[in-house]
């Protein structure tokens, strides 16, 4: 004797919508320019109870814009405090501590600070991501060229040594 198929019972609290595809997207009304938009023309923001930003991107962009113009120190010292922290790991007490300790010097060739345009640039090791000091901008960059290999910089002293007057 066979039973009977009966289909699993759906739970009373179960709501089964139905998506019209044709249905016109959800809008929502930007308060700074004051028009209807489709809410995927505004950004996410934790802070704002539906997660959602009240002002569209556009304003949000030219606002920031216009941030950045009216206030160019304080957008360059944070974004410098953001690249230390999201490359380096380093606070800006961090990066102050290794000058002061370096005494405003490259640790590579030992020229002062002041000599450059500038300030001096965090040299890290490529392979674990440790910090190693604060280099000039003439020094970061050969060392990179020669790939922190210190066979290629004996290599480059030799054959420097071997054309010198």
């Amino acid at each position: 004797m066979s039973k009977e198929y009966k289909p699993p019972r759906v739970p009373d609290t179960l709501v089964i919508l139905r998506v019209n595809m044709y249905a016109e997207p959800q809008r929502m009304i930007c308060t700074k320019c004051n028009t209807k938009q489709k809410l995927t023309e505004f950004g996410k923001d934790a802070t704002a109870t539906k997660g959602i930003s009240s002002w569209c991107k556009r304003c949000k962009r030219e606002a920031r814009k216009a941030y950045r113009k009216a206030n160019p120190e304080a957008t360059k010292l944070r974004d410098f405090k953001s690249d230390l922290k999201r490359h380096y790991g380093l606070t800006i007490n961090d990066y102050n501590a290794m000058l002061e300790g370096q005494k405003h010097c490259c640790a590579c060739c030992g020229q002062h600070s002041s000599n450059f345009k500038r300030g001096l640039h965090v040299d890290h090791d490529h392979t674990t991501g440790l910090v190693r000091g604060l280099l000039c901008t003439e020094c970061n960059p050969g060392i990179g060229y020669f790939q922190d290999s210190v066979e290629r910089l004996e290599m480059a002293i030799t054959y420097l040594t071997k054309f010198r007057k």
